[in-house]
């Protein structure tokens, strides 16, 4: 059953999938016959999504409620709130494009590499003993807790505009979380993929010297290494500029709340509605950091699976006679296989590494302090105009 499949074998992923299919985030694909099935329905469909994406957005233009809600507020939400919509529709736009129209080709190459590289290590029909290791298990509880925070903003707008579900203007912003929820558990998904298969490739170098035929192990060893390698880079290019926009969100989001904070504490000190506002959001925001935090620590980790891989073809050379065929297969296997060293990038704009965080921070301390300015220098101004007015 789909269900009980180890991240071992890469059909434990089918279910989830086929889920994304809804949000077209990936595309209608056989994984028994290793073909996409209904490609023009699926490109219909896609022009539908973006088509009720672009009329949402032509209802927030002319919303009356959006219209009081900037009357009432600084400029510096204004911003935030325009920025957050014009990327969120950015991600939402390629990831169906890339889904649909761009890179077809680089899904299919992908799970056949990922099943041919199974299919090596024999973890076809593997399943998870353990339950809390369980894929889903995982996936449950953490769509049961973005659903709570979803409902929690949902209510929190509430209390403010008082408008019923179905009219309230920041639904959208809700639905756009939850797909970058959705985006960010399927790289997950991958990302562990990955890791598992670098960690076998790991356990069979190593265990080669015990193998009477290590000349022919290390080369097929050195052909599923390049094959991952190439998976990565695939990996790459179908979501690299996604996580460009979805660091971005995190960077605009960050300074965004903590800007509501000082609006809230410093200006509008009689205002307690917003409190609700700022605490779903805080909640939201710091659940998507935590996703984000793993994502890169996952990254570093399988960069680092892959790097031991070339450490143990040296070290392995110990286990040999000086100059003979096995030693001289392990040296080359080293040279070769540091040229497929997989290497996690933004689109190439960047490569994804933890320390990207410290330079986020850095980012928000700046620009939040250009953004108190800017918000004390409007609340002066509409005060001098108020008292002038009096």
């Amino acid at each position: 059953m789909t269900f009980k499949l180890s991240v071992k074998d890469i059909n434990f992923i089918r279910c989830f999938h086929n889920y994304l299919n809804i949000f077209l985030i990936t595309p209608w694909y056989d994984f028994d016959r290793n073909i996409f099935v209904r490609q023009n329905v699926t490109r219909m469909y896609a022009l539908l999504l973006l088509t009720a994406k672009t009329i949402w957005l032509w209802y927030l233009i002319n919303n009356e409620t959006i219209k009081h809600v900037f009357r009432n507020i600084l400029l510096s939400e204004i911003i935030f709130y325009v920025v957050t919509c014009i990327n969120c529709t950015i991600i939402t736009a390629v990831t169906i494009l890339k889904t649909c129209f761009w890179d077809t080709d680089k899904w299919k190459k992908m799970y056949t590499n990922f099943q041919h590289i199974d299919a090596f290590l024999r973890n076809k029909g593997k399943e998870e003993t353990y339950w809390w290791k369980n894929v889903y298990c995982i996936l449950f509880l953490r769509h049961l807790l973005i659903i709570i925070l979803c409902g929690n903003l949902i209510y929190s707008w509430y209390k403010v505009l008082k408008t019923p579900l179905i009219a309230n203007p920041f639904l959208v912003n809700i639905c756009d979380i939850y797909c970058h929820f959705l985006l960010g558990q399927f790289e997950n998904c991958l990302l562990r993929s990955f890791y598992s298969r670098y960690k076998d490739l790991n356990k069979m170098l190593m265990a080669t010297s015990r193998n009477p035929q290590v000349v022919s192990n290390l080369k097929n060893l050195a052909r599923m290494y390049r094959i991952l390698g190439e998976n990565v880079q695939i990996f790459n290019d179908l979501f690299g500029y996604q996580m460009v926009f979805l660091l971005f969100q995190y960077f605009v989001g960050l300074v965004g709340s903590l800007n509501r904070v000082f609006i809230i504490a410093k200006i509008f000190k009689d205002v307690t509605d917003y409190s609700y506002i700022i605490i779903s959001n805080y909640h939201a925001l710091i659940f998507s950091l935590i996703d984000y935090l793993i994502t890169f620590s996952n990254m570093d980790s399988i960069v680092q699976l892959a790097e031991k891989f070339i450490h143990y073809c040296y070290k392995l050379q110990d286990d040999f006679q000086h100059e003979s065929k096995e030693a001289r297969a392990l040296i080359r296997l080293s040279q070769y296989s540091e040229r497929f060293v997989p290497k996690f990038s933004a689109a190439g704009y960047f490569t994804m590494k933890k320390s990207i965080t410290l330079s986020l921070i850095g980012n928000v301390a700046t620009y939040l302090i250009i953004v108190i300015q800017l918000n004390e220098s409007e609340s002066t101004y509409l005060k001098n105009n108020v008292s002038t007015t009096i």
